[in-house]
């Protein structure tokens, strides 16, 4: 289950975010929030 949550989070292209993974993007808006 940990694997298939990671593989989801990190690589795994997500249609709403313009089908790039999440995870980038996460860190992105931190970096911009703090």
């Amino acid at each position: 289950m940990e694997r298939w949550r990671w593989e989801y989070n990190h690589i795994r292209p997500h249609s709403s975010l313009g089908y790039k993974p999440p995870a980038p993007e996460t860190k992105m808006l931190v970096r911009l929030t703090l």
